[in-house]
């Protein structure tokens, strides 16, 4: 992008337009779209393109947990502790840029600790855009997370575990000369399952609240 004066925004995205990433908040759809670098000459007008199309204060869908405050706007976000650290980025720089842009504060627990992300801000439209660009990289910090759970259908009845047995035994009878075809590479017949999906449950708070859900 090409440099800009100290009271412009730079704002630039390269992703491919026929395979836009899609991000899922409150109910709702995000395309994120590449755009051309343009330069937008203020900082509330930059917020402001961070949210929805169609967003406008009086309609919007009442983004949960926002309250007003006798210095303005204030928001409590529950996230898993992994994520912070997106949020925080290196030596805080992220979350400095976001503070920067958005005009608000953003309290982050410390390493090792728990509790809710803070956002706060003069002008709810900032407040709510934190919010969400705050969210989207909890989002993307969850995509790189491991898969913690799966779902399964147990297939350990008994008509299953004697013709696996069978299976078995066949196969190591006759791939006696293969490397590496021994018993151990074969699962206990106990513990035969169809996985559906697996999952990524970054909380205590996730777990409980997808097993009252399931």
């Amino acid at each position: 992008p090409t440099q800009n004066p100290d009271n412009w925004t730079s704002v630039w995205m390269d992703i491919d337009v026929l395979r836009p990433e899609i991000y899922r908040l409150h109910g709702r759809q995000y395309r994120k779209y590449p755009v051309e670098c343009h330069l937008v000459s203020n900082e509330d007008e930059f917020s402001r393109q961070l949210l929805p199309d169609d967003y406008t204060p009086e309609d919007d869908d009442q983004p949960p947990g926002i309250t007003e405050t006798s210095t303005g706007f204030q928001v409590n976000m529950s996230l898993p502790s992994t994520f912070y650290k997106f949020i925080v980025g290196k030596k805080g720089e992220t979350k400095r840029q976001l503070e920067r842009e958005t005009k608000t504060s953003i309290q982050v627990p410390v390493k090792g600790s728990s509790g809710n992300i803070i956002v706060t801000g003069s002008d709810r439209v900032n407040v709510v855009s934190a919010m969400k660009r705050v969210e989207i990289l909890a989002h993307e910090g969850r995509h790189k997370h491991e898969w913690t759970h799966f779902l399964s259908i147990p297939l350990n009845t008994d008509s299953i575990r004697k013709q696996f047995e069978k299976f078995k035994q066949a196969v190591l009878s006759k791939c006696t000369q293969a490397q590496g075809v021994e018993s151990s590479i074969f699962q206990n017949p106990n513990k035969l399952h169809l996985t559906i999906g697996v999952l990524k449950l970054c909380s205590d708070q996730e777990e409980v609240s997808c097993s009252i859900h399931h």
